[in-house]
């Protein structure tokens, strides 16, 4: 995920059988993010942070 962090924007990744978010905080241009019918049972703090710019 480290070679596209700094780029990715969208990330579709539903029905892949994933548990665990790892890795996921290097996505700093991440907007969006479709990961229906996963098996993540505990979604810890949220990784996910409103950009204070987009509210002006």
């Amino acid at each position: 995920m480290e070679a596209v962090g700094d780029t990715l924007e969208e990330l579709w990744i539903s029905y892949n059988f994933i548990e665990k978010l790892k890795g996921i905080h290097v996505m700093k241009k991440l907007k969006i993010l479709y990961m229906s019918n996963n098996l993540v049972k505990d979604w810890g703090t949220p990784v996910i942070k409103e950009d204070e710019e987009e509210d002006n």
